[in-house]
């Protein structure tokens, strides 16, 4: 068993000032950069003056210099992770620094507003960097023109398409892309998204999806640094999005309309809907996959948590049909897509699935925020003041239990066995959310007082840490980075946290 320790590395007040619902990490490692001025005396008085902010034509905001002067600074190179929030209109990019990296190559340039690209120069060696300056630095800021907008999730999943023969600058400031789409979301997407001429393109990171009150998903590529199309199928508001665990390609959602929507990223299209006569009767708050991937539950406000299967051969047929690369109308780009073949987009036939193959009512009696599985166990909490976990009694064959079935003659309700509880005072506030590590060994949960407390999942009664916090407000959620050396604590009033973990094995009692 190891023992785990928490130290707050750094607090970032975003300026919006708005509830920060949501922080996801990508997968992926991205080359950072931390800037380090070679002279002190061209040092700027007024950093925040040399990190103005700006926003370029596409709306996204990039830092910028707003001033003439050259200013002869170093930049080094460390792998990162790329951090994305979501609070009100704004969704927000950050690079936290992978631990226990060795710095990598020295680059050297002058900062102008024409963003010269860096040339590698010989490695200076001695050259000090304090880790503070490479921590959680801020690299892509995105708002919706809609002021009433307001982000609840967000996830980094799919993958960008970028052509074997543009070149990427890596620089924060530096938009990453030299094409243009000619001011048409749709041509862009047709262009690098259609499935076609795909033999000249070469899959970039994962892309960022983002939803809200709005009730479309937004779909940003982070190296294109552009909206690229939008998902558009709920009838309100998005409060879930997750990625599947082993096809990054797929998507799922949860929404106010009842529904929860199963996405294809690569080929833009609506798999599935699972909804229906033994669906939820209020807003679905969260999803979870199970870690196989072939089923997920689902809660919300109606109380209530319910298992859905993606193995029945519906589902099954339209995922599969899905993946067949498009064919879209003759366009400037691409004048014989028609001929070459592909599915018609206009036409797919997205299946519905109104039947769970499990579903409880005896866990809680209360709108449910946040449900996650530990194996096949189940972790969840509702507007109560303790976190739960539960163990499902579920049937052998999860696909055709269901499969033939009248929904409205047969009661799919299971049996679930109450296992423990681990108290989290001033947990009232709905949409607050815990998290754990992947080995299901540690539970992390904030509450409405700016409490964050760690607990043990073998021993639920001895509260591990409380992790010291800045500010007295609402804890939104908290999230393990890929390597679990980094948590993130997302609060009311736009603050984010950065807290890094120390992993050690336990001593042994003598």
């Amino acid at each position: 068993m190891s023992t785990v320790n928490f130290s707050l590395s750094k607090t970032i007040n975003e300026s919006h000032g708005k509830e920060v619902y949501c922080c996801a990490f990508s997968t992926d490692i991205h080359e950072g950069y931390n800037k380090v001025y070679e002279d002190v005396d061209a040092t700027p008085s007024k950093p925040q003056k040399d990190d103005s902010i700006h926003s370029n034509e596409d709306g996204v905001i990039v830092l910028d210099s707003d001033s003439d002067d050259e200013v002869k600074y170093k930049t080094q190179s460390f792998d990162c992770y790329y951090m994305a929030t979501c609070a009100g209109n704004f969704v927000t990019i950050y690079q936290i620094q992978k631990k226990n990296e060795k710095p990598g190559p020295i680059y050297t340039n002058t900062y102008k507003k024409n963003h010269n690209i860096p040339s590698r120069e010989e490695d200076l060696k001695n050259t000090f960097q304090p880790e503070a300056q490479n921590d959680m630095v801020v690299r892509q800021v995105y708002q919706d023109p809609d002021k009433g907008e307001n982000f609840y999730c967000c996830v980094f999943a799919g993958r960008s398409l970028i052509e074997n023969s543009l070149k990427i600058n890596t620089e924060p400031s530096k938009v990453h892309a030299e094409h243009e789409s000619d001011g048409n979301v749709g041509d862009y997407t047709n262009k690098f998204y259609s499935g076609t001429n795909q033999k000249n393109l070469v899959e970039g990171p994962q892309l960022l999806c983002f939803a809200g009150k709005g009730g479309s998903i937004k779909i940003i590529d982070t190296v294109q640094k552009k909206l690229i199309y939008d998902l558009v199928g709920h009838t309100g508001g998005v409060w879930d999005l997750k990625a599947h665990p082993s096809n990054e390609h797929l998507l799922l959602s949860a929404g106010q309309d009842e529904s929860i929507r199963l996405w294809n990223l690569k080929y833009p299209t609506l798999i599935a809907v699972f909804s229906g006569v033994q669906g939820h009767r209020d807003a679905v708050i969260s999803i979870a996959w199970h870690p196989s991937g072939e089923y997920f539950m689902s809660a919300g406000m109606d109380g209530i948590v319910r298992m859905w299967s993606i193995m029945t051969p519906e589902v099954q047929q339209a995922i599969e049909k899905s993946f067949e690369p498009p064919f879209v109308q003759p366009n400037k780009y691409y004048s014989d897509q028609v001929r070459n073949g592909g599915r018609d987009t206009s036409l797919f036939d997205t299946a519905v699935h109104m039947q769970p193959f499990w579903y409880s009512k005896e866990m809680h009696h209360e709108f449910i925020d946040c449900v996650q599985f530990i194996g096949d166990l189940i972790v969840s909490k509702a507007t109560t003041c303790k976190v739960s976990i539960w163990a499902p009694e579920l049937p052998d064959d999860k696909v055709h239990t269901i499969a033939g079935q009248d929904a409205i003659n047969i009661d799919y309700s299971g049996v679930c066995h109450h296992l423990v509880d681990y108290t989290n005072p001033y947990a009232q506030e709905w949409y607050v959310r815990f998290c754990t590590d992947k080995r299901g060994l540690f539970l992390v949960c904030g509450n409405c007082a700016g409490d964050i407390r760690v607990y043990e999942v073998d021993e639920p009664s001895r509260e591990l840490a409380r992790l010291n916090t800045p500010v007295n407000a609402i804890v939104r959620m908290v999230q393990f980075s890929p390597d679990e050396k980094v948590l993130v604590a997302c609060f009311d009033g736009g603050v984010v946290c950065k807290y890094n973990v120390q992993w050690s094995p336990r001593k042994r009692k003598a």
